[in-house]
C-alpha cells in the first residue's frame, strides 16, 4: 500500500472501536421484539440506577406491594426456620417500603392502583399523524402532495404509553410534567406516579439514564493544557460529489487546505497552518450523490428505475479521485450515510473498498460503519452519519438538530426511534445502538453528521455534542482539540 510521510503532523494513537456495529452475519429471520427487548435489558440497569439515586425507593421485584406487606408476619415467623438470605432481603424491601420509601417495581404487572410507585419501561408514542405504508395506496389523502407534504409528525392528541415485556400502560401527566411532543418511541424511561382505577398512570415525576461524569485522559487534566499546542480532528458530511447542484468550489477549497496547497487563506482570513496540525480526517456520511444515475423508464409491465452505468461509472470515479487526493496527505475515514450504496438499516456496514480503486492504496484510507466509534490519544469518540437525528426530530417537537442530539445521549442511545420509524436489523442478541457504556469507558465526543448547521453543547464534567452540517449546502469545516475538547470551524463558502 502506498504511504506518506506525516511527520508534519503531530504522531497520536488510534484505536478502531467498530467491532460492535459489525454484523458478522444479516438475518432477518428474527421479530423484532426481540431487538425492543434487548434494548430493555440492557439499559433498565442504568434506569433503576438513576431512579435510587433521584428518589426515596426501593426496588421491589416478583412479588405484589401488598402481598408483601400481608405477609410480613409469616416471614417473620419463616425467617428462624428457613434462615433464607432471600427472605432476609425481600423482609428489609418491605420494611423499607413501611418507612415511607417508594417501591421500584422491576415489572409493570406488579402495578396497583393508588399506590404511588416508580416503573420502568419503553416509551411508545401513539400518534395520529404518523405516516403508514398504506398511505402511499391512498390516493386520496393530500398530504401526499408536495406542497403539504409533512415533514413533523408531532400533535397535541399525541398519547404516551410505557411498556415492558409483560404488558404496557397509558401515561398521563395533568400538569405537562412529561411533555409528548418531547419522546419518541423507543426510549427507556422511569417515571414515578400513581396508577388510577382507570388503568392509567398519572405521572409526577421522571427520569432518563443518567449522563456519566467523565475521567478525562492525561491530556485534559494536564494543568498546562491551555499551553499545549492543538490537536485537531477533522469533520465534514454530505460532500455529495456528484450531484449536479453542489458547487464544486468549496470541495476543492477543502482539498488544497487539507493537502497545504490553500493560496487564498490569507485573503479569506484562514490560518492555513492550523492544518498541520489535524491529524484525521472523518466524513461523517453521504459522500456520494448517486440518485441521478437511475431514471424512471416505462416497460410493457409498468415502470422501473433503470441505472446509467456509465454515469454511474463516472460518478463514483469522481468520488474517488477527490478522496485519494486527501489519503495521499492525511488519514481518512469515510463513514457510510443513507444516501451512500449500503444497505439503510442501522447499523450500516462500511463501503465495499472495490469502490474506491485508487483510495484504498493507501493505507490512511478507512470506509467504517455507521455509527463510528474510535478513539485517538485515548479520547473516546462516537458518532452517527444523521439520518437517526433526523428521524426524532420528525417525530419530536426538537427544532434544533443540538437538542435531538443530547436527547439522544440523555436516553443513552444512538437511535432511540429504530426499529419503530427508522430502518435497522433485527437485532436479537445485542442492542449495539445504545450508550451502554460503563462510565469509564463513556464517549467523551459524541458528533452527528448532515444537519441543517454546526452547534456544540457540553453536559457539566461530561461529553461534549456537536453536530456536522452539510457541507454541499453550508461548506464548512468542523475541527475538535482533543487536548480541550474545543471546537473551531472554517468556512469555505
Amino acid at each position: 500500500m502506498k504511504n506518506r510521510d506525516f511527520n508534519i503532523r503531530p504522531n497520536v494513537s488510534y484505536t478502531d472501536g467498530c467491532d460492535r456495529f459489525k454484523c458478522i452475519k444479516y438475518s432477518f429471520g428474527h421479530q423484532y421484539c426481540h431487538t425492543c427487548f434487548v434494548k430493555f435489558v440492557k439499559l433498565q440497569p442504568l434506569l433503576v440506577k438513576a431512579s435510587l439515586r433521584k428518589w426515596r425507593c426501593v426496588a421491589v421485584s416478583e412479588t405484589g406491594i401488598s402481598d408483601n406487606i400481608s405477609n410480613m408476619h409469616s416471614i417473620d415467623n419463616n425467617e428462624n426456620k428457613e434462615g433464607n438470605r432471600d427472605i432476609m432481603k425481600r423482609k428489609n424491601s418491605i420494611e423499607d417500603i413501611k418507612k415511607n420509601k417508594i417501591p421500584l417495581l422491576l415489572s409493570l404487572k406488579e402495578l396497583e392502583s393508588d399506590v404511588e410507585c416508580i416503573i420502568i419501561g419503553l416509551i411508545y408514542k401513539e400518534m395520529k399523524l404518523r405516516p403508514t405504508v398504506l398511505d402511499e395506496y391512498l390516493q386520496d389523502i393530500d398530504v401526499k402532495t408536495s406542497e403539504n407534504k409533512i415533514t413533523n409528525f408531532c400533535s397535541s392528541t399525541d398519547k404516551l404509553y410505557i411498556e415492558d415485556t409483560s404488558s404496557r400502560i397509558c401515561l398521563s401527566s395533568p400538569d405537562n410534567i412529561l411533555d409528548s411532543s418531547k419522546y419518541v418511541s423507543g426510549t427507556m424511561i422511569a417515571v414515578k406516579g400513581v396508577q388510577t382505577d382507570s388503568g392509567i398512570f398519572i405521572v409526577n415525576d421522571y427520569c432518563l439514564p443518567e449522563v456519566p461524569i467523565l475521567q478525562v485522559p492525561c491530556d485534559l487534566s494536564d494543568n498546562n493544557s491551555s499551553e499545549l499546542l492543538p490537536i485537531y480532528i477533522g469533520f465534514v458530511s454530505g460532500l455529495n460529489i456528484g450531484d449536479p447542484r453542489t458547487d464544486p468550489l468549496p470541495l476543492q477549497l477543502l482539498r488544497d487546505f487539507i493537502t497545504g496547497q490553500f493560496i487564498k487563506a490569507e485573503s479569506m482570513g484562514i490560518n492555513k497552518d492550523i492544518a498541520s496540525r489535524i491529524v484525521r480526517l472523518i466524513i461523517a456520511g453521504n459522500t456520494m450523490s448517486l440518485l441521478d444515475t437511475a431514471k424512471e423508464m416505462q416497460t410493457s409491465t409498468g415502470s422501473k428505475l433503470v441505472v446509467d452505468k456509465d454515469s454511474l461509472n463516472y460518478q463514483i470515479c469522481e468520488v474517488d479521485t477527490y478522496l485519494a487526493q486527501l489519503a495521499s496527505v492525511i488519514n481518512v475515514d469515510i463513514m457510510s450515510g443513507p444516501q451512500d450504496p449500503v444497505p439503510i438499516s442501522m447499523p450500516q456496514p462500511q463501503m465495499y473498498l472495490s469502490l474506491f480503486p485508487n483510495s484504498k492504496d493507501y493505507d490512511t484510507f478507512r470506509p467504517t460503519t455507521n455509527p463510528y466509534s474510535f478513539s485517538i490519544n485515548n479520547v473516546r469518540i462516537i458518532g452517527v452519519s444523521g439520518h437517526s437525528i433526523d428521524d426524532v426530530m420528525a417525530y419530536s417537537s426538537y427544532k434544533e438538530p443540538i437538542d435531538a442530539l443530547k436527547y439522544c445521549v440523555e436516553s443513552r442511545s444512538l437511535a432511540p426511534t429504530a426499529p419503530d420509524t427508522l430502518p435497522c436489523y433485527p437485532l436479537f442478541d445485542d442492542d449495539v445502538l445504545s450508550l451502554d457504556y460503563p462510565d469509564d469507558q463513556f464517549p467523551h465526543l459524541i458528533f452527528a453528521g448532515n444537519q441543517s448547521k454546526f452547534q456544540s453543547f457540553r453536559f457539566p464534567n461530561g461529553p461534549l455534542c456537536i453536530t456536522i452540517p452539510k457541507f454541499s449546502e453550508i461548506a464548512t469545516l468542523v475541527l475538535v482539540d482533543i487536548n480541550s475538547l474545543k471546537t473551531k470551524t472554517i468556512n469555505f463558502g
